[in-house]
């Protein structure tokens, strides 16, 4: 009955259906007609078989939405199947009286496996039964083949329903659309089954039939059962810990099951397809294979479907792969399967040319992205789906008009229009939230308005919402109110009114964060107060209450917030729907996740905890797994906030052991989400969420009341705290502290022996990812490119797909993660020296805490009441006056000092105060503490009257773990070797209307190149003339100390293309590739303000520069006076010169309290010191032949510095403007020779105490 020219699964039916139609006719009276009828039935029953089975799963699987036999009218199994498969049953009882007359045949028997199937497709009790009594007729047979597919379906049945198998691991197939988004339906069934639990039973039935498949020669057959093995081991590798022994020994038993399936399956090429498939999933978990050829074997999988006219099964295959990737995330965080898992699902449907399946694939990574709070790399792949957005409407327009106008027509039309209209509306509300976060009004706007512009004009659009308000004029308008709640046209008004709340607010948020950014918070918050108050004039709705308490939050006003909350009642909360959660578990899915969170969300706001533990209490009563990793009402990537959130309750509830579990738990999920992503950017945003990096810091909370109950610390000894025996509940404070601090820089450090070596090939394979993903990323981030710019990402793209990305994935991982081990308290303490204090803290939403840190151990330790936004407020205030300053004695100039000078004191009584007997005794003051003082001008702190600095050196560090690991690297030299790059002002004009227009070339950075490089005989590097590669070459080489005196550009947007000017410029992400011999990097122009904390981890040029392999950096918080930057580098430098045993720490300290001590006199005699330079014959340098000049740099050197003698009477040398934005970064005790230091040390002090009265 099958014809020639058949070349896919719809030639096939087609052809069918014509031969059925040409041979079933009843007013034929041939004697062939019995037959043909007989078998026009049979193909009729196996064309339809397959959508009669999944209608039936639909509507009888009790495990399938709103299904269960059972409750279908009282119908039994039998009725249930003779209704939905009339021909089938009546073929088998046909079949039955053959077989009473011993005529039965193979064939006839399959129809009996079929009605098998049809009972398992429902959950029949009678499956048991039917299943035996085909049993039984192979048996009779003596068809071996046959026994071995009932054993095959019985173990399928063990594991998976059927509208899952375990050759997919038990994920469920769903439609393209929703493949790696969130489906109210499937999602939570899926979240049932997809553990594959081990079942004996299941396993002897597997064995089995592969031995009889085996004993009846059946290769397809072994395949079949080989490929399932194969997937089930994967599936249990994948549940496990990329720890675990078990983990590796599973994913090798699948790739042998793999393999012998492949080759059984010989020339079965669908299912050969199906095997690859697999293979490329097992490889992506593996991650020992290149991400090229994963996705070049996804490719050909696509190829094949398109060039067989396999469609279906290429596509279904691709959303395997989407699945695979969500359920890699969604599961079990696993963010580099995950991409990886996208991007062969991307590969696939582009080879195949379904634009649907690689949008999905696209919007996959960018939600990933998303939730990683990796935000360039998120808006670059959603402005990749808005490219495709159009064809993928498109799409949906063809099928739309392709409909015909009968009845069953319309139904599919109005199908597929509220298809397009859901896909429309929810990527428009997912892409709208990625663009919010990346604090671009512009970028939001652009969407936004071309959003609702495409909306308006979309007859699709117009036609859904006229349906929808003619269908509540129809008589069933009641029954739509009664279970809805409203009248169609009230819900969609409600919706519009939503988006205006939510646009108006993400406005607000995006205004609220730039300027908070900018260091203008009065601006900021006066911006939240004006949102909060517009939201009055709206009507009282759920959206409009919950954005009113966010924005309460952001600005830290509880009592407004919890008057709000007080104006919702509990039903309120959940948009009044409490009612129907309580009704029916499977409906509530859809709203119960969001409206959950944000209940018990707001009361943390508020601050309201009795009403939050009493709705928690309610949650767990509908859902006991509400916080556990077993929910189905939440996936494992959001479970952490979730957590955190009821944690706070239960600490405020005077429950502290659920809420050391909660938080414990926290950290773990975030622990292994880090342990299983290389991206660097996407590592550092797993702490990001403020919710959730809280955590470390609230278990250090818990940890210090513990103490300071006298609690025995043995209690600990029954958590997986993961921290070294013999620890002090102060320790784990301090632990838990560092374990939210500078991670990713970490990660760096510890990695840099490996890359430091120039014959260690996986070193440089990291070092190179790093840089190239972060620059194709950041590049493709920006809104409008250079050609120049355009040029290297198009070099980026070509060159990254031929790196080993797999091989160094999983290497990188295996390394950090190997290496990454708490290091113990009393190593931590042990390295620091006798005269030293490390300040430890965190300020977080609802206090803070402080350790005083010394060799001895921790000394002291507060729980304070001082909240981030209080905190934030004034170091803000300080930074916003301190930038407006200008260094001279003017009134106003006084005004200013005197307001620093207040604020810094209520800063230091609360950072310094606690620990004031200490730092008495200490000469070295070491910061390590969070936002928002992560920049911040410490030195110019108060203390007993005066400048911090005026008392001790200080230092900053991102964590003392970090100061550990940078204190263990080796000194390159005892003497000090300085290079010095500068850019020269010899060219172009030097009128005197030119020196008016060229301030941005910073003259004294000229002369104060020259004045360093003329220390240690040696000549300044000409900037301008460098290429990248020639600037990298230079830092890379063994000179000790680098000196960049060049200009900066700060990009506010995208900080990692902040720049270096040289000959092109050099930005900080170009620092990424590098690895120096350079113990010290001085940035002595206005760039090394710029690193920006994300929570408590550190992206920006922190981590980048101690990255490089340095042990510290000295830069600048904002822009400064470059003459009073030459004035304080020369004097640092001289320091150095004249004592190098001297620390980096003190001799900054040195030169600052120097510097302090000027006035007209001492600063004359420093220039004219100065002068004596430019009067001095030209003289041959150490390191060239030719003849060097002051003169070369700065032609008007001279003039310039005469100059400055005579505006120095306006000068107020004890200006924080001049000395405060000086910052020392890293191992600040490092000197490069460890010598005597009491010579030094007691000029200083002579110095201090000759002005003391005068400072004071």
């Amino acid at each position: 009955m099958i014809g020639d020219n058949i070349l896919s699964h719809t030639d096939i039916i087609t052809e069918l259906i014509e031969n059925v139609n040409k041979y079933h006719r009843s007013d034929d009276t041939r004697s062939t007609t019995s037959r043909d009828i007989a078998v026009c039935v049979a193909m009729q029953i196996l064309t339809y078989a397959p959508l009669q089975r999944r209608t039936l799963t639909v509507m009888y699987h009790p495990q399938s939405p709103n299904g269960g036999w059972a409750t279908q009218d009282g119908k039994s199994p039998d009725q249930a199947i003779s209704e939905g498969a009339p021909h089938l049953v009546k073929l088998v009882q046909n079949n039955n009286t053959k077989r009473t007359a011993g005529t039965l045949e193979t064939t006839d028997v399959y129809f009996q496996r079929l009605l098998v199937e049809f009972h398992f497709a429902i959950d029949s009790p009678k499956t048991e039964d039917t299943l035996q009594e085909l049993y039984d007729l192979y048996e009779v047979l003596n068809d071996k083949a046959g026994l071995a597919n009932c054993r095959l379906m019985q173990a399928d049945g063990l594991l998976s329903p059927p509208f899952a198998s375990p050759v997919t691991q038990n994920l469920i197939p769903i439609h393209t659309s929703d493949a790696a988004g969130d489906n109210s339906f499937w999602d939570p069934i899926e979240n049932k089954i997809l553990a594959l639990k081990e079942s004996d039973q299941a396993s002897r039935c597997y064995e089995e039939s592969l031995q009889l498949f085996r004993e009846s020669n059946c290769h397809r057959g072994q395949a079949a059962v080989l490929l399932r093995q194969g997937s089930i081991l994967h599936a249990r590798a994948c549940s496990l810990s990329p720890k675990s022994l078990d983990r590796g020994k599973y994913l090798e038993q699948a790739t042998k099951k793999y393999d012998e399936a492949l080759a059984l399956f010989d020339l079965d090429e669908a299912n050969i397809q199906t095997v690859k498939t697999n293979q490329i999933l097992l490889d992506i978990t593996k991650a020992n294979v290149p991400s090229r050829d994963l996705k070049n074997r996804a490719g050909e999988i696509g190829k094949w479907g398109r060039d067989h006219k396999n469609e279906q099964l290429s596509l279904h295959l691709c959303i395997l792969m989407l699945r695979f990737a969500r359920r890699e995330w969604h599961r079990y965080t696993s963010f580099d399967a995950a991409i990886l898992g996208y991007e062969c699902a991307h590969a696939c449907a582009t080879e195949l040319g379904n634009i649907v399946a690689a949008f999905v694939s696209m919007s996959g990574r960018a939600e990933a992205y998303h939730e990683t709070n990796y935000r360039p790399a998120a808006i670059v792949m959603v402005e990749q789906c808005i490219n495709m957005f159009h064809p993928v409407l498109n799409y949906y327009d063809d099928l739309i008009n392709s409909t015909n106008d009968k009845p069953l027509g319309k139904v599919d039309r109005r199908h597929i229009i509220i298809k397009k209209m859901d896909f429309v509306w929810s990527f428009a509300t997912y892409a709208g939230r990625v663009y919010s976060r990346i604090d671009s009004l512009d970028r939001f706007n652009s969407w936004e308005d071309w959003f609702l512009s495409y909306v308006e004009k979309d007859e699709n659009y117009k036609t859904h919402r006229r349906e929808y308000l003619d269908y509540q004029d129809k008589p069933n308008e009641r029954s739509v109110k009664e279970i809805l709640g409203a009248t169609l046209e009230e819900i969609m008004d409600e919706a519009n009114l939503d988006r205006s709340v939510s646009r108006k607010y993400r406005i607000a948020e995006i205004m609220y964060k730039r300027l908070i950014r900018e260091g203008n918070w009065r601006e900021a918050e006066a911006i939240m107060h004006r949102f909060i108050e517009d939201l009055t004039t709206f009507k009282k709705i759920y959206t409009r209450d919950m954005y009113q308490m966010l924005a309460c939050h952001l600005i830290g006003d509880t009592g407004k917030a919890r008057e709000t909350l007080d104006s919702m009642t509990d039903d309120e909360m959940f948009k009044n729907k409490l009612g129907e959660l309580n009704l029916s578990e499977i409906r509530g899915h859809a709203r119960f996740a969001s409206f959950s969170i944000n209940a018990i969300h707001a009361c943390v706001i508020a601050e309201d905890w009795e009403r939050g533990a009493r709705i928690l209490s309610k949650l767990l009563d509908l859902d006991p797994n509400f916080i556990h990793e077993s929910s189905n009402t939440e996936t494992v990537v959001y479970l952490p906030f979730r957590l955190a959130i009821a944690g706070c309750i239960y600490l405020n509830n005077s429950q502290p052991e659920l809420a050391f579990k909660a938080f414990l738990k926290v950290r773990h999920i975030l622990e292994m989400t880090r342990s299983q992503t290389v991206d660097i950017d996407a590592k550092v945003g797993v702490l990001a969420h403020n919710r959730t990096m809280e955590a470390y810091l609230i278990l250090a909370d818990i940890c210090l009341r513990c103490l300071a109950a006298g609690l025995p610390v043995g209690i600990l000894n029954s958590y997986e705290h993961g921290h070294p025996s013999g620890t002090a509940w102060e320790e784990h404070a301090l632990l838990f502290m560092e374990e939210a601090r500078a991670r990713s820089l970490l990660d760096s450090l510890v990695t840099s022996p490996q890359k430091e070596s120039g014959s260690n090939k996986l070193g440089q394979q990291i070092s190179e990812m790093v840089y190239k993903r972060r620059a194709l990323t950041h590049l493709q981030f920006l809104s409008e490119r250079t050609e120049e710019q355009e040029k290297e990402l198009a070099n980026l793209a070509a060159e990254i797909e031929n790196l080993d990305i797999g091989g160094v994935s999983s290497s990188t991982s295996d390394l950090i993660n190997t290496v990454t081990s708490p290091i113990a308290p009393h190593s931590l303490f042990a390295h620091l020296n006798d005269d030293v204090i490390v300040i430890e803290g965190a300020f977080y939403r609802t206090g803070c805490l402080l350790l005083g840190v010394t060799n001895k151990g921790i000394e002291s330790f507060q729980k304070g009441t001082t909240r981030l936004i209080e905190l934030q407020r004034l170091v803000m205030n300080l930074m916003q006056t301190m930038r407006t300053m200008d260094g001279t004695h003017s009134e106003d100039e006084q005004e200013r000092k005197s307001q620093v000078e207040a604020l810094s004191s209520q800063i230091s009584e609360i950072l310094l105060a606690p620990f004031t007997e200490i730092i008495r005794r200490k000469r070295h003051v070491i910061f390590s503490v969070s936002e928002p003082l992560t920049a911040f001008p410490f030195s110019a702190l108060m203390f007993d009257g005066r400048p911090l600095v005026m008392h001790a050196a200080v230092s900053q560090i991102p964590s003392l773990t970090v100061l550990y690991h940078l204190s263990k690297r080796p000194s390159g030299s005892s003497t000090p070797t300085v290079s010095v790059f500068t850019k020269s002002l010899s060219e172009g004009d030097v009128s005197a209307e030119s020196r008016l227009t060229r301030q941005h070339s910073l003259p004294m950075a000229g002369i104060e190149a020259v004045n360093i490089s003329n220390m240690f005989s040696t000549w300044p590097i000409e900037a301008s003339t460098l290429t990248r590669g020639q600037f990298r070459d230079h830092i890379e080489e063994h000179t000790s100390v680098l000196h960049i005196g060049t200009h900066g550009v700060v990009d506010l947007e995208n900080p990692l293309l902040s720049s270096i000017s040289i000959g092109e410029d050099f930005r900080v992400i170009d620092m990424s590739q590098i690895q120096t011999k350079a113990n010290l990097l001085v940035f002595a122009a206005c760039l090394s303000g710029l690193g920006r904390a994300v929570g408590n981890d550190v992206l920006g040029f922190t981590h980048v520069v101690l990255g490089t392999g340095c042990q510290a950096y000295i830069g600048t918080l904002f822009e400064v006076s470059d003459f009073a930057s030459m004035v304080l580098m020369t004097l640092f430098y001289r320091n150095l010169k004249s004592n190098p045993s001297l620390s980096l720490a003190e001799g900054l300290r040195n030169a600052q309290v120097e510097f302090l001590q000027f006035d007209n006199e001492k600063a004359t005699e420093f220039i004219d010191s100065l002068l004596d330079l430019w009067n001095l014959p030209t003289e041959k340098t150490e390191t060239d032949d030719e003849i060097k000049s002051p003169t070369d740099i700065v032609p008007e050197g001279k003039y310039l510095l005469t100059l400055q003698k005579m505006l120095l009477p306006q000068l107020d040398w004890t200006s924080p403007f001049f000395w405060a934005p000086y910052v020392l970064i890293g191992y600040g005790d490092f000197s490069f020779f460890r010598g005597p230091e009491i010579a030094s040390l007691n000029l200083v002090d002579h110095l201090i105490g000759q002005a003391v009265d005068e400072v004071a």
